[in-house]
């Protein structure tokens, strides 16, 4: 996994967006948001800044909070403890 794209999980769960919705928004393929999440895909500025603007964040909040695989975990399960 990259940092990146655990902090792009952790902000989509957090908001209830699923894999799906993210990839409909930008017009791309659930598999594709899966391979940028698992870091399978690079991750440009431009697709940073459209994932960022969709979870409604900046591009320095995804590079910059270190999200921790506890608080992943509790996002995607609905436990944010």
């Amino acid at each position: 996994m990259s940092r990146n794209g655990d902090n792009i999980r952790f902000f989509r769960a957090v908001r209830d967006i699923s894999q799906e919705n993210l990839a409909t928004q930008l017009s791309k393929s659930q598999n594709w948001v899966q391979g940028i999440e698992t870091g399978r895909i690079a991750l440009t500025d431009e697709i940073m800044e459209n994932i960022a603007n969709y979870l409604a964040i900046t591009k320095e909040d995804l590079e910059r909070y270190p999200t921790n695989q506890h608080f992943v975990n509790s996002a995607m399960s609905g436990n944010y403890q």
